[in-house]
Formats: structure tokens, C-alpha cells, sequence
């Protein structure tokens, strides 16, 4: 990918990385999304960047200010700075590209529960399965599109916990709404989702259950993820072209409501 960013680890200042385009006309739920997306990306450039700032002025300052071997003696404490400045950020480095993954992950699982209630509301009909409903529920709700919404809730809240390979296929079969073009987009879903889960529920520690749903993962049982600024950025791209694509299907396939305008020159 163009224009990713650079590897504060390598003493690089990031640059702005390549962005998924939104669509040109989004749902509430998109455009909630995108936003948070933004975000994500500005606060990674906004924690890094002074740091490494910082470090290269004060090594640009003391090649100014020397000429010979016995000047660079007297600025040594000043080089020491500069490594001790870039050595505080690299320290913080894997906590930031874990809260920056999962930040991303439950903003990416929002859409999904968004864009679906949305769905359901818009087009009631695909509320429409085998269960049955108690009549004490329908009765506390004095409107049809009260009832919708609540059925709509309800429905939401139940597919949220399926897994990602699940919700895929539920969707599919009961929908006609494929959330991913290919198993190899699925599998880097769940790959994605599970390293999430991982990091919030064994401190990004490989267990048999992320073995288990994600077989060829690349870390042996026992050792922790060991995220890097590269993979985690082509992490979040997937997900915001994931979003742009699903965006683009729910229109088309159940006409739902897009009523933010994508903003010419806006930095999503």
C-alpha cells in the first residue's frame, strides 16, 4: 500500500497512510464509522509525531552546532536525549497498536449491529423467521413502528452473538446480503475480530481458542501477538473497505436511508 505509514520503531516520522474511500452517500451508521476511523489515524500521528520530531531536531541542532569530534563530546548528553525520546515511544508502541485494533474492530462491529437495525426497520420483512413472538410482547408496544424497532433490538442483539463466520452465513442464507466477497475477506475478518478478542481477554496471548477459529495464525499457542505498525494500519484499511463495500450493497439491496453526504475535502 502507498503512503503507509512509517515505523516509528525505525526512527521514521509516520506519514498519512492511504485511506478507504467512503461512499459518496452514507447511512448514520457509516458515517459513525468513517468518523471514528478518522480519528483513529489522526490520534496514531498525533502521539508519534512529536516524539520523533523532537529526536530529529535535536540531532539536526547538534550537527549544526559542530564541527569536529571533541564538539560532538559536548552534545553527547543531547544525542543521549534523543535516544531516550524515541525509546520512550517505542516502549509505549505495542499498547498503542493494541488500542488502535481494537478501537477499530468494535467500531467496525457497531456498523454491522447499525447497518442491520437499520435494515430491519427499513424493510420489515426480513424481521420475518420461523420463532414466534409472545403476546405479551407485542402488546406493550401501542404502534406498529414501535413493535418493528423493538422487534428489529431484539433481533440485533441476538445475532450479536453469533460469530463472524456465522452472522456471515445467517445473513446469506436468511438475507441474500453477503457481508464478504471471497473466504479469503472472511477469513481476514475473523482473523482481525479474534486478534481483538485476544488482546481484550488473555493480553494478546495466543490461546487454543483463537487456534481454533483462526488455524493457520502465525503465532505458536503460548506467545504473545506481536503487532506492528504495518500490519495493524492494513488491518484498519480492510475494515473501512469492508464497511465502504457493505455500505454500498445495503443501499442497493434494501434501499436503506443515506443521508450524510461524504464531504468534498474532507480528510475521510
Amino acid at each position: 500500500m502507498s503512503n503507509s505509514p512509517s515505523d516509528p520503531s525505525k526512527g521514521q516520522q509516520p506519514a498519512r497512510a492511504e485511506r478507504a474511500t467512503p461512499p459518496d452517500l452514507m447511512s448514520e451508521p457509516c458515517h459513525s464509522f468513517f468518523t471514528e476511523h478518522q480519528k483513529l489515524n489522526d490520534y496514531f500521528h498525533f502521539v508519534t509525531f512529536p516524539y520523533l520530531n523532537s529526536a530529529q531536531r535535536i540531532r539536526e541542532l547538534v550537527q549544526e552546532l559542530t564541527s569536529n569530534e571533541k564538539d560532538k563530546a559536548r552534545y553527547a548528553k543531547d544525542l543521549d536525549s534523543a535516544d531516550e525520546i524515541e525509546g520512550a515511544l517505542l516502549s509505549y508502541l505495542p499498547l498503542l497498536y493494541e488500542m488502535l485494533l481494537c478501537r477499530a474492530v468494535d467500531s467496525y462491529m457497531n456498523y454491522l449491529a447499525g447497518l442491520l437495525a437499520l435494515i430491519f426497520r427499513t424493510r420489515p420483512e426480513t424481521l420475518r423467521s420461523g420463532a414466534q413472538e409472545r403476546l405479551d410482547f407485542i402488546l406493550q408496544h401501542s404502534t406498529m413502528e414501535d413493535l418493528v424497532a423493538a422487534l428489529a433490538e431484539k433481533r440485533v442483539q441476538q445475532l450479536s452473538y453469533l460469530g463472524m463466520r456465522e452472522l456471515s452465513n445467517q445473513l446469506s442464507r436468511d438475507l441474500g446480503f453477503n457481508l464478504f466477497q471471497s473466504p479469503l475477506e472472511i477469513d481476514t475478518a475473523i482473523r482481525i475480530v479474534e486478534t481483538r478478542n485476544l488482546i481484550v481477554h488473555n493480553r494478546s496471548i495466543v490461546n487454543r481458542v483463537l487456534l481454533q477459529r483462526v488455524p493457520n495464525f502465525p503465532v505458536k499457542l503460548g506467545e504473545p501477538i506481536p503487532l506492528n505498525i504495518k500490519g495493524v494500519f492494513q488491518d484498519l484499511e480492510f475494515l473501512a473497505k469492508s464497511v465502504a463495500r457493505i455500505e454500498e450493497l445495503a443501499a442497493k439491496k434494501f434501499a436503506v436511508p443515506q443521508p450524510v453526504p461524504r464531504q468534498t475535502g474532507s480528510k475521510h
